[in-house]
């Protein structure tokens, strides 16, 4: 039915690849034998999703003109949880939002309105809070670009929630043969309490332990943060809640 593919490294190597060459006709054919390496499936009839890095998300608009049979979609965190991750791990989630907003920033150059020392004067979180605004414009962009038949939101909340009713319209994205009954089994399946980078059990109660304990060490700096992206986020005519849900 389908393979998932979790976070290819050589989607990163491509996004840098065509970032630095200087052939860009030559890139654009190099990453096209890389798609097709990826897409091959392990299966017949099996098809292939891989979930990207973020980090990757300034080469979609090339991912999905190259690969103009392609469906996409952009699961995301609302901005206040996204916050919560980034400040509860310490030095390593703030080091991580840096260097997601360089990478989108090289990638998809997203206008934000600040200068260079604007951005330097800026704190780590609220950095974070841009970088997570830059993947809203992308995908804002290419929704308008490709259209909703191919791409679509879900945000993490809702997905969670509602596994069985979001697994069954991602079916339907992907055009995977997948029925109501199929979905509700995947969603209530051992899949969905295990965690998705370490392997380990986790379920909705231990990731509302984890969110709380965020909100209590840093609910003052989220807040404020969270309100200062949706000021420039207003600014600059970017949804906070990005359009085209797949949940309707």
């Amino acid at each position: 039915m389908s393979t998932g593919l979790s976070e290819p490294m050589v989607l990163r190597d491509m996004s840098g690849y065509r970032q630095r060459s200087l052939d860009k006709d030559r890139a654009i054919a190099v990453l096209e034998q890389t798609l097709n390496l990826l897409a091959r499936p392990f299966e017949a009839g099996e098809a292939v999703i891989a979930k990207p890095s973020c980090t990757v998300n300034g080469l979609a608009d090339t991912l999905l003109a190259v690969r103009n049979n392609s469906r996409a979609l952009f699961l995301y965190a609302p901005l206040r949880l996204f916050l919560n991750s980034i400040a509860r791990k310490g030095i390593t989630g703030r080091l991580w939002g840096r260097e997601l907003f360089i990478t989108t920033q090289k990638t998809a150059h997203v206008d934000l309105g600040f200068d260079d020392e604007q951005l330097f004067g800026q704190t780590d979180l609220q950095i974070a809070g841009l970088a997570w605004l830059a993947q809203n414009r992308i995908y804002e962009d290419l929704l308008t670009e490709h259209g909703g038949d191919r791409i679509a939101s879900l945000d993490s909340e809702t997905f969670l929630a509602r596994g069985a009713e979001s697994l069954a319209r991602i079916g339907r994205l992907f055009a995977l043969d997948m029925d109501e009954a199929r979905a509700q089994a995947i969603a209530d399946s051992a899949v969905f309490r295990r965690h998705s980078k370490f392997g380990d059990d986790f379920d909705a109660s231990k990731r509302r332990e984890e969110q709380a304990a965020g909100e209590s060490a840093h609910a003052d700096e989220i807040e404020k943060v969270a309100v200062w992206v949706e000021t420039v986020a207003e600014g600059l005519n970017i949804p906070i809640r990005p359009s085209g849900s797949i949940m309707g």
